[in-house]
């Protein structure tokens, strides 16, 4: 039959109506009923509106309606299949079908007639929930309303159908429809409101909570007075919150997904009162000792931050101190989600506030031989404003955190000189985290123009401490403040000097005989020196002079180190070659730069050091891809041709060293 076109069923459908209720009512085989039921569904709805107004076709219809109440199972499934697709489907051009009102009116009807065949109004109410859609909203309330009536006294088993019906015409609601938009919710928070939930059954429990929170949810979406809606939303949280300390998972995990539910969608311009109320709710739901929740609750926090931190920021400092209470413990199993409600308070109220709230108050226990961990405060801060600050004031990090590392350094020293190297380590590892915040709080030129003396001359003071164990965070916080192109004006008057200290530094680490252990020194301060001339090269007008300056104290010490064989001087002329390639790939060098280190070249060529020679192959190079303009000159070409045939003779490895320079060599 779904093959015959419309218009055929259409002409035919006085004859073909009889045959199939005629076959359907003396046949019980459940494939013919299956069968049966398909076609006439198919009949009703090819026929066109204006048939539906036919009394005859209205009552045939009608006849079909008992079948919801049939004791069999297969034919009433395939019955009530074929009456939810008719209603579903009307006829164009109507919205609903024009049956459906009939078929309200029956099933109103049948909940009172049947009122005592728990059965048959199970049946009845199970059909309601799947053609919601097909009534018009006045239909839908009136259905709503005598379901609500039916509730109280029943039995479970129709308390929970009940309910099921109700949540599904919650959820099938149109938009369009105001009226029944708040109607329908108020209604049914009212009269399922006056009954106490049933902890004692966890599956009516759970309807009754995906009930009531989904009401509660419409209400909160819809367009109409906040007052009223909030206040229903209200009374539903107090409901669902007692259940939380129950004892039971089932029971405590449905009553906080609805409140779940409910929060997510609280409205972002509640009144002051409301959010109050909705904070507080959270904050008590903490309280609870029963832990099956909180990883519900938590994962909850960030949002209703978020919603009530624009308007009521106050509001919120109940919920962190909260928050920091259950931190605080060792023994709470959810300290990951627990810091995503804390990231989200740090963003909301800015570093300064919560500090203010949370000072971290951190100190290690000198007294105690046994101490490996910093005790008391909140240590666990220091991670978390890491991850979150962006863009706060330089000032708060000056008076909030950097006391620390005065404190912790002491501590540490002390520490060392009894041979508790543990504590020491853990004291090293707090003033790690705090020179690593430092770069949040440094992206502000007009802050850092106030603050950052006092924060570069700290930093300065740490470079200079290269035995320090935080001597490495240092460097990073100033290599990130070089990089900063918010930064790049302001950090162009300490350029001058993180170069030079930084080139006096690189010397000492090279010269040491245990050069290798601080290979990570050497690249760190490498990097430092890179940054520091490249903030000079963008801003500095005086480039040129301080670049020349610079080459001329690394080809000194080279020209000084040349005449000394000691392994000492090797590494530190190995180090300043390291130093040397990556600055000559700089398109602007100034050409008596260039020249100085071209010379400084040749008598390395000839060192019997195989590290040595490579390195210094290496920078040659570099300085004949790089500055060939220099080479252009008939005179610098030959003598660099000469230098080039003189250097094969004492080659010391391999020819691909003198390859590689010649095929630079050409490219001149």
């Amino acid at each position: 039959m779904p093959l015959i076109p419309h218009q055929s069923l259409r002409t035919s459908f006085d004859t073909l109506l009889p045959l199939i209720t005629r076959s359907l009512s003396n046949n019980i085989n459940p494939a013919v009923s299956r069968y049966g039921f398909a076609c006439l569904s198919h009949l009703y709805i090819a026929q066109p509106s204006i048939l539906w107004s036919e009394e005859t076709v209205r009552q045939s219809f009608l006849t079909l309606l008992p079948i919801l109440l049939d004791s069999r199972p297969k034919p009433r499934k395939a019955g009530t299949e074929c009456i939810r697709r008719i209603l579903l489907c009307p006829p164009a051009p109507c919205q609903k079908h024009p049956i459906a009102t009939l078929c309200a009116e029956w099933i109103l009807r049948h909940l009172q007639l049947e009122k005592g065949n728990t059965k048959a109004v199970i049946a009845t109410v199970a059909f309601c929930r799947l053609v919601w859609t097909a009534f018009t909203p006045k239909d839908a309330i009136t259905l709503c309303n005598a379901l609500l009536d039916l509730y109280e006294g029943s039995p479970l088993a129709l308390q929970l159908q009940i309910l099921y019906a109700l949540t599904a015409l919650i959820d099938n609601l149109e938009e369009t429809d105001d009226h029944s938009q708040v109607s329908i919710p108020i209604n049914i928070l009212q009269k399922l409101s006056i009954h106490a939930l049933a902890l004692q059954d966890t599956a009516l429990f759970e309807a009754q909570c995906s009930t009531l929170a989904k009401a509660a949810v419409k209400l909160l979406t819809s367009e109409n007075d906040h007052k009223e809606i909030c206040s229903s939303a209200i009374t539903v949280v107090n409901m669902l919150i007692p259940p939380l300390k129950s004892g039971s998972m089932e029971i405590a995990t449905a009553a906080f997904s609805a409140l779940s539910l409910i929060f997510t969608n609280w409205p972002s311009d509640a009144s002051e009162q409301d959010c109050r109320f909705f904070l507080e709710s959270i904050a008590l739901a903490f309280s609870y000792q029963y832990s099956g929740v909180y990883n519900h609750v938590l994962s909850l926090t960030k949002t209703a931050i978020e919603k009530t931190a624009n308007q009521f920021p106050e509001l919120i400092y109940p919920l962190v101190e909260a928050m920091d209470t259950l931190r605080a413990n060792d023994d709470f199993k959810y300290k990951s989600e627990l810091d995503l409600g804390l990231s989200a308070a740090v963003v909301a109220l800015k570093s300064q506030k919560l500090l203010q709230l949370l000072p971290l108050n951190m100190l290690m226990n000198t007294n105690s031989n046994t101490a490996t961990k910093v005790e008391g405060g909140r240590g666990w801060l220091l991670p978390l404003l890491s991850k979150t600050v962006r863009d706060d004031q330089l000032g708060v990090y000056l008076y909030h955190i950097f006391p620390l590392v005065k404190s912790f350094t002491l501590q540490s020293n002390l520490l060392h000189k009894e041979n508790r190297t543990k504590e020491a380590a853990v004291c090293a590892l707090v003033i790690r985290q705090v020179w690593d915040l430092l770069g949040s709080y440094c992206r502000n030129p007009i802050d850092f123009a106030v603050h950052g003396q006092v924060i570069m001359g700290m930093l300065e003071s740490g470079l200079n401490n290269e035995s320090a164990p935080e001597w490495q965070s240092v460097v990073t916080a100033l290599n990130n403040l070089l990089k900063s192109e918010d930064l790049q004006l302001e950090m162009s008057a300490f350029a001058p000097t993180i170069l030079s200290r930084s080139l006096q530094l690189y010397l000492q680490i090279i010269g040491a005989h245990n050069h290798g252990d601080c290979q990570s020194k050497c690249t760190s301060l490498q990097l430092l020196i890179q940054n520091s001339l490249d903030v000079a090269q963008k801003v500095t007008s005086q480039w040129a002079t301080l670049l020349t300056e610079y080459f001329t104290e690394i080809i000194n010490k080279l020209r000084e180190l040349s005449s000394d064989a000691t392994p000492s001087s090797r590494e530190q002329r190995k180090g300043l070659l390291d130093l040397l390639t990556p600055l000559l790939s700089r398109k602007c060098l100034p050409e008596s730069a260039t020249l100085m280190v071209f010379n400084a070249l040749l008598g390395e060529l000839k060192s019997n050091d195989d590290t040595l020679q490579k390195k210094t192959y290496k920078v040659l190079n570099s300085l004949l891809t790089h500055q060939r303009d220099m080479f252009t000159t008939t005179t610098e070409g030959e003598r660099l041709l000469i230098i080039l045939i003189s250097a094969i003779l004492v080659c010391n490895s391999d020819w691909n060293r003198w390859k590689r320079v010649h095929a630079g060599s050409c490219l001149c």
